[in-house]
Formats: structure tokens, C-alpha cells, sequence
């Protein structure tokens, strides 16, 4: 099923709750490799990203709402359940940044009900290979083509998504928005503990992750 900018468009005017407010001052954590430590706000332009497109030169940045979803996003195996560097580990920084404004975020699985699409069509995990974004890439470019007042995606984690809180829900900002988001600070990622109270590597073990 193939949906396109004036579904969506159709879908928020008669659903208006579709569009989330994120309010200004909102927490989000990114993990990322050390070396780019200086700025953590990377609009990735790449299309074989889960919500990026092909057909438009706009950059997505990609947000946990929690440190806790941020890791287990990033750090999952690339195939075949084979296991995730420790070194990756090693050389990997855990940011804090905040919404300078109110954003606002399409509720990406909220809009997938209503366009008759399958929720796990438009939340995918890695490791299916980037064949696989192509209904992801899709539904993004539809909500990338509604304008510069849609911030972005508020999305469901497929890895980690604890019932009726934000902890396991994602961010995926569209760029040429203006400012959305600021960083606040970043430390080596097995330095300190997560908000659960766990290590890092303790995290992605209990979630099945093998690390090597």
C-alpha cells in the first residue's frame, strides 16, 4: 500500500491528535561514536536510514526519549543475531539534549492505523537489511513533503518499549525545521549508570544482546 503526501495530509485534518506536542525544555538521549562528541545533532542525509529518503535532501535525526531505548537502538546486531563489538561500547558517548521549542511529531504508529498500514511495516528493527526501510521511507517522505510545521516522527522503539511511557519511544527530526534541539552534556557511555540503574552492557545483555 503505497501512501503519499495528501493521505497523510487528509489523515491530520480529520485527525488532528496525529500531531503530538513535544513541549519545549523535553529530555531526549542520543548514543553516538566519541569522535563526533563535539556536535550530536547529525542529520543524517543518508537514505538507507530507517526514515530517510531517497527522493528529498533532508537530513533525519534520530532521538531516544529515554538513555535506556537510545542504547538499545543503537547497539543491536547487524545480522543474524551475531554479536555487538564491546569496542563499540568503548568508543561510544551517551548525549543529552533538549527541545528548544515545541516540536511537533506525527505519532507515526497512531498514523499507520488510520492509513490501514501494519504496525510492524513502519517500526523495524535493524538487522533486516535496508531493503527492509521501504515502508518506513515511505510513510517519512509523505510526512516530510506536509511542510516545515511537521518537526518530525514520535515512533514506538522495536527493541525496547516498556507499556504507557515515553521511555521506549524515538524521535526522528526532520531537518531545515530550525532549531529543535540543544545539547546539555555527553559522558563515555561505561562510565555512569543508565536511568534503570544498569550498565550499559548489563542493559543490552538483559535485552538479549551478546556482546564480544
Amino acid at each position: 500500500m503505497i501512501i503519499d503526501v495528501n493521505d497523510v495530509k487528509a489523515i491530520l485534518d480529520t485527525n488532528p491528535e496525529v500531531v503530538r506536542i513535544t513541549p519545549e525544555g523535553t529530555a531526549f538521549a542520543r548514543a553516538q561514536d566519541s569522535e563526533h562528541d563535539a556536535e550530536p545533532r547529525f542529520y543524517n542525509k543518508k537514505s538507507d536510514s530507517r526514515y530517510g529518503s531517497a527522493d528529498l535532501p533532508v537530513g533525519v535525526l534520530y532521538l531516544g526519549f529515554s538513555d535506556t531505548v537510545a542504547v538499545a537502538e543503537v547497539f543491536q546486531p547487524p545480522g543474524d543475531d551475531s554479536p555487538v563489538a564491546y569496542a563499540k561500547l568503548e568508543q561510544s558517548s551517551l548525549h543529552q539534549l533538549v527541545a528548544v521549542r515545541d516540536l511537533k511529531l506525527i505519532d507515526l504508529p497512531m498514523l499507520a492505523n488510520l492509513a490501514g498500514l501494519k504496525l510492524r511495516d513502519v517500526v523495524r528493527a535493524k538487522g533486516q537489511g535496508s531493503e527492509g526501510y521501504d515502508p518506513t521511507r515511505a510513510l517519512s517522505k509523505a510526512c516530510m513533503e506536509c511542510g516545515a510545521e511537521v518537526d518530525g516522527l514520535l515512533y514506538t522503539s522495536s527493541v525496547y518499549s516498556p507499556a504507557g511511557t515515553l521511555e521506549g519511544c524515538n524521535a526522528a527530526l526532520f531537518d531545515e525545521r530550525g532549531e529543535q534541539v540543544k545539547p546539555v552534556s555527553h559522558k563515555p557511555l561505561l562510565k555512569e549508570r543508565l536511568s534503570n540503574g544498569k550498565t550499559a552492557v548489563k542493559h543490552l545483555q538483559d535485552l538479549g544482546v551478546s556482546l564480544e
